[in-house]
């Protein structure tokens, strides 16, 4: 019998002495165990086998083996939870030492900390941007199937808009034709100016069919929306206003709706409020041409004309469609294809059509993704320089604490005890950098939306939310993991004795140490040299950008744009007769010294695109150049400061005959190597002009390329509803301001004046992305540049605070500061020479990726590679010499006795 019962119980013992480690299966063995011994007992004590058995099982029941195992859970619960409590605590007081340590070095913590602070903050900031902008899908349902159609032009003559809107009568047709499409919607831009209560107002508006809202998923949070029958010629009589627009005129009012709004002198009901944020693209984020007003705050039933429904010349419309699922936009270009083939086959000539189907994500994001793109790089390669560089002090300080960490390895401290302090350390300044960072963000990121250039898309949508935190948190912690991995990997490594030994040599000065101080330091400044060499080509760029010939002066002219009211200027001769007053009233105010009428300014975008050509020129309108159509007052070249070429200009006597004035490129185009003056051509019509003069070339909507075909013609001819007045003034055009409105205001107190701006700031306009790009960009760079300064600094400053003995003993044999600060150059110019070779060739590389982006510089412009390495070796010799100075002029008793 006891050799039977002997395994049991050295079971039972075996489960005794290892209680803390027992798991379920462990528990249910011990209770098999006993109610195997008490089978036994009972056995001995004269029971049957079967009667014992049934009896243990009745006292050994389900209820008490739950009951032990319960107990035995809350047991090891509880253990588990004084162990984890244990762990906390250990690692609160890692935690807590490693803040005390940083306070005793105040001068590293700061500038640890607003080092790792500015880099994650800046990065926040451009993910944001990125993410926002570019990442994100557009706000609205579906936009995955959203696609924004165009139409394509080719032909024998290159056509200078190769896209363009639709055609309001083919869109009808691809209505029609298009079964792949779940539905189609269609925009045009609008200005109104609204009157009634105070000034009157010039505000953007667009025309949109009825189904263009449903079709994006957006529906009024008051009133409604459009109905179908809105849409007929005439029956335009419904608007909807956007919730700005809402707040700003009616202060949110909820009864606005059925209350009536004058646009353009008609009574119009508001039967709709759009929600907050909704807006449409604005500018030319959908597509060459579009022109949507930006912001938008009203929207009017697009209620087609008849002659928009058959004209095939006008391309002035923003078409939208929603595929059905699965549908493809290869898929829809065969659909559409063979309906543009059948509308140039009708126009005749030589011309052809085709659609373009674009996502509309990829329409609005547009050419904005790719400058986003590389400040997101930028930005993560100073985060990369701030990380190196906190890693290479870190290691130079843990260095200089050996002594510290063999003391405590000899007192029994293990190297995983030692790494987790190291850890601790680079956590605490990750996580006070990163907190700090986050509130540079949060100022940064509103900073930032305020200098945004206006053409830059979903600007209004960027805001510090809860993913941009949450990515500024993981970057957080991956800098804190980096920045101590290595500090901790070398932890404990260096034996007691080794360290202890007085004079002994430490991994501070080690040789291996030497080689990683050099190759941190050659890391940063190739990265360095990178973003220098970047920031230095955008600032070539920009430099020669504002250097190209405008055509017009911007020194002391103001532009205000006026706006007449259809109602009260409703034909071309009360319209011409409103701006001779208006000229007249301006022209007379003190400090003007002329003054002029355009329909459209330089540098302020495409518009009246259409087709000029010779009188004895046949063939369809798009088979000739096209051209901007201005027309001007005039005394609006000498005001404007674009000079004539040959030929003259408009004058009072020309009002009896139809003249025109070219453009240099618009003679050229049409007569190459002539001389124009005296021919005649076909403007944009059946009717034939005498060309009186040649004017200088203007860029019409950048400064980056040349200027599009402009056409002149004077101001009588077609005096539009909106143009812009042209003050040329004897001293700083603001100052006339006032004057200008209040002179405006004596001649119809109902002319809206939507904008007033100097010529000075529309050339600023123009240039404002890529000044932005390059505010950024060299924001970064100078950030990276003053790292691997402090960087450099640092690393020669430790090196040297741990040879003082051995300077000493150098000049204490004769040698001289030069020999010191000789030795010290050498030591730190080194590696900024490999490092300044390294990032010059990836410079020369990463600039092919961004050629685009620059204008006439090539990536390896040797002015500005000579220009980056001078810089950054002065700033490398100064972090050398300081140091060195400091170490030379202490003089040789005191540096013998350091150590």
């Amino acid at each position: 019998m006891l050799g039977m019962l002997r395994p049991r119980i050295r079971r039972a013992f075996r489960l005794a002495i290892r209680r803390d480690e027992w798991t379920d299966a462990d528990v249910d063995e011990e209770l098999r165990l006993h109610v195997e011994l008490r089978v036994e007992q009972l056995v001995r004590s004269g029971w049957t086998r079967s009667d014992a058995e049934a009896e243990a099982r009745r006292r050994f029941g389900p209820s008490w083996n739950d009951a032990v195992r319960h107990l035995h859970r809350s047991g090891r619960a509880r253990e588990e939870r004084l162990a984890m409590r244990e762990r906390l605590d250990s690692i609160w007081r890692d935690v807590r030492h490693s803040a005390r340590a940083l306070r005793r070095s105040p001068r590293f913590t700061i500038a640890a900390v607003v080092t790792l602070a500015l880099g994650l903050g800046f990065t926040t900031v451009i993910v944001s941007l990125v993410d926002h902008i570019v990442l994100r899908p557009l706000p609205y349902a579906g936009v995955e199937r959203l696609v924004v159609l165009r139409e394509s032009f080719g032909g024998p003559t290159p056509y200078p808009y190769p896209s363009m809107p639709a055609n309001a009568s083919h869109f009808l047709e691809w209505q029609r034709h298009c079964t792949v499409c779940e539905g189609m919607g269609m925009i045009k831009r609008a200005w109104y100016t609204v009157t009634g209560d105070g000034d009157p107002q010039h505000i953007g508006a667009v025309r949109v069919t009825a189904n263009l809202l449903p079709l994006l998923g957006v529906r009024p949070v008051l009133g409604r929306a459009f109905r179908a029958d809105e849409e007929q010629e005439g029956r335009d009589g419904a608007v909807m206003i956007s919730d700005a627009f809402w707040r700003g005129q009616y202060g949110g009012d909820p009864k606005v709706i059925g209350r009536t709004i004058i646009l353009n002198d008609v009574a119009t009901e508001i039967v709709g409020v759009l929600p907050p944020g909704f807006s449409l693209p604005g500018g030319d984020e959908l597509g060459q041409l579009s022109g949507l007003p930006n912001p938008i705050d009203v929207y009017r039933p697009l209620a087609l004309k008849q002659r928009e429904r058959i004209t095939s010349g006008e391309f002035d419309y923003v078409a939208l469609a929603r595929l059905r699922p699965g549908a493809t936009p290869e898929q829809v270009r065969a659909q559409l294809d063979p309906v543009e083939a059948e509308f140039a086959a009708r126009d005749g000539g030589a011309t052809t059509l085709a659609s373009e189907v674009i996502p509309m994500q990829k329409e609005v994001v547009g050419g904005a993704g790719r400058p986003l793109l590389l400040l997101l790089a930028a930005v993560g390669a100073v985060l990369l320089i701030v990380c190196v560089n906190l890693a290479n002090l870190m290691l130079v300080r843990d260095g200089a604490r050996e002594h510290e960490s063999a003391i405590r390895v000899a007192l029994g401290a293990g190297r995983a005890r030692l790494a987790r302090m190291a850890l601790a350390e680079s956590f605490v300044v990750a996580l006070a950098g990163g907190a700090l960072g986050l509130l540079l963000a949060h100022w940064g990121l509103r900073a930032l939306i305020a200098l945004a250039p206006a053409n830059l898309p979903r600007v209004s949508e960027v805001r510090l939310d809860f993913r941009v935190i949450a990515i500024g948190a993981v970057l957080t912690v991956i800098v804190a993991v980096v920045v101590g991995a290595l500090p901790a990997a070398r932890a404990g490594g260096t034996a007691p004795s080794d360290a202890l030994r007085a004079g002994g040599r430490t991994s501070t000065n080690s040789r291996g140490a030497a080689r990683r101080r050099a190759l941190f330091i050659g890391v940063q400044v190739a990265f360095s040299t990178v973003l220098l060499v970047g920031a230095g080509l955008f600032l070539a760029s920009f430099v020669r950008v504002m250097r190209v010939e405008r055509g017009f002066d911007t020194d002391r002219v103001l532009a205000v744009d006026v706006a007449l009211p259809s109602r009260s200027y409703p034909s071309d001769t009360s319209r011409s007769r409103a701006y001779e007053r208006l000229l007249a009233e301006v022209a007379g105010m003190p400090g003007v010294t002329g003054v002029a009428v355009a329909s459209a300014l330089p540098l302020e975008g495409e518009t009246w695109v259409n087709g000029v050509w010779r009188e004895e020129d046949v063939g369809t309108a798009r088979e000739h150049p096209t051209a901007n159509y201005r027309f001007v007052s005039p005394n609006y070249f000498k005001v404007i400061g674009t000079p004539l070429r040959t030929g003259r200009v408009f004058d009072e006597s020309d009002h009896t005959h139809q003249v025109v004035v070219l453009s240099e490129r618009a003679a050229q185009a049409l007569w190459p190597n002539e001389n124009p003056i005296g021919k005649r051509v076909r403007a944009g019509g059946d009717c034939c002009s005498e060309v009186i003069g040649v004017a200088a070339e203007v860029r019409t909507s950048t400064l980056e390329k040349e200027g599009s075909l402009v056409v002149y013609l004077p101001l009588w001819e077609y005096p539009p509803t909106s143009g812009a007045i042209v003050v040329r003034t004897k001293g700083e055009p603001g100052v006339v301001t006032t004057a200008v409105r209040s002179a405006i205001r004596r001649v119809d107190a109902s002319i809206a004046v939507p904008r007033v701006r100097t010529m000075g700031e529309v050339v600023s306009n123009t240039v404002a992305a890529r000044r932005f790009q390059l505010g950024l960009l060299a924001l970064f760079a100078l950030l990276a540049l003053v790292t691997a300064s402090v960087g450099i600094y640092g690393v020669i400053a430790q090196s040297l605070a741990s040879r003082t003995r051995e300077i000493g003993v150098r000049m204490a044999l004769g040698a001289r500061p030069w020999d010191v600060h000789r030795l010290v150059l050498r030591e730190g110019l080194t590696p900024v020479a490999f490092g300044l070779v390294a990032g010059v060739a990836a410079s020369v590389v990463a600039g092919k990726g961004i050629q685009s982006l620059l204008f006439e510089v090539q990536p390896g412009d040797p002015g500005t590679i000579l220009g980056v390495g001078l810089v950054l070796a002065i700033v490398a010799v100064i972090a050398c010499v300081i140091p060195a100075r400091r170490v030379t002029t202490a003089g040789v008793t005191t540096l013998l006795r350091t150590e």
